[in-house]
């Protein structure tokens, strides 16, 4: 598992990238005297969210469920 400590700067920005296309479509459907403080909040709430996440490899590529 890789924690956020872990990333260098530059994984750490390949993933606020990956998420940018969210962060800007909510700042499209915001009020133009509110969109730098909704794109602050949202790429500081990234980096929080990030920091609590737990990266892991996947097992596979499908779930295994079981049947009863």
């Amino acid at each position: 598992m890789k924690r956020i400590g872990d990333f260098n700067e530059k994984e750490i920005q390949q993933l606020i990238q990956k998420i940018e296309p969210l962060i800007c479509y909510s700042l499209i459907q915001t009020k133009p005297e509110f969109r730098d403080d909704l794109k602050q909040h949202l790429y500081e709430s990234s980096l929080i969210t990030l920091k609590k996440v737990r990266f892991r490899e996947p097992q596979s590529l499908f779930i295994k469920s079981r049947v009863e």
